[in-house]
């Protein structure tokens, strides 16, 4: 589940980043990795969680806007 403010671009992003990695399933795949490693790293911060999986997810989007 996401929401985001209208008009921010938000929702747009997530769904950019939806279709991308559902034909790029490496990319899923990284993905799916990256939130494992992050989840040992940082069980007890989830602000650095959501930090480190932005980078990710923002590469992505702009990739899927292409």
């Amino acid at each position: 589940l996401h929401r985001g403010e209208a008009g921010s671009g938000y929702v747009e992003d997530m769904l950019f980043l939806r279709d991308y990695m559902l034909t790029h399933t490496r990319v899923a795949h990284e993905y799916v990795e990256l939130k494992k490693r992050l989840a040992k790293r940082y069980m007890d911060r989830r602000d650095l969680y959501a930090k480190e999986k932005k980078r990710f997810i923002d590469n992505i989007a702009k990739k899927a806007k292409v």
